[in-house]
């Protein structure tokens, strides 16, 4: 690597924890598609669910008491499939592809957040499973999984949402 790409990655990578600070989640959405732009995906994805994985723990650790686990706990077995799909579709697909459909998802979820899109009443429980498979499998493939489970726990009006610390569920 250059210099420029270690000034460009540290300085992706602090606006990234930047943003997560504020808004408790986010990170993956700003640090991969910018560090994809000069670094290998491949990279990429695991570098940046390893920094998050830790900033979770830091900020969900913290206080164990405020995690929702009756939402959580649906959430964990799927997310963990999904994972494993997901980092098989990372290893064996074609890096072209990958990077269109990350576009594709952060352009959708754009949109989403930008037209505030979402329903009028609490959505089941039974919703856990399509979200933690798509977060799991997107979080494997592209270390953003974190908008499929904010979407479900937002639709699912989870407390913690309400008060907006999102990241003791994420």
């Amino acid at each position: 690597m250059e210099v420029w790409q270690y000034a460009a990655a540290t300085a992706i990578v602090v606006l990234a924890y930047f943003i997560r600070g504020i808004a408790g989640f986010g990170s993956g959405l700003i640090a991969v598609p910018l560090l994809a732009l000069f670094l290998p995906l491949t990279f990429v994805v695991p570098s940046i669910l390893l920094l998050d994985f830790t900033a979770s723990l830091v900020m969900g650790g913290l206080d164990l008491k405020r995690v929702q686990w009756q939402e959580i706990n649906i959430l964990i077995p799927f997310s963990l499939l999904g994972v494993i799909i997901g980092t098989q579709l990372l290893v064996n697909l074609p890096m072209t592809p990958m990077l269109l459909a990350l576009a594709a998802f952060i352009l959708v979820f754009a949109i989403r957040s930008l037209l505030n899109l979402k329903g009028e009443k609490p959505i089941s429980r039974g919703w856990a499973v399509p979200a933690a498979l798509t977060g799991g499998t997107v979080g494997g493939l592209f270390g953003t999984g974190g908008p499929p489970y904010v979407i479900y726990q937002n639709s699912r009006n989870a407390p913690a949402f309400r008060h907006g610390d999102i990241s003791v569920l994420c």
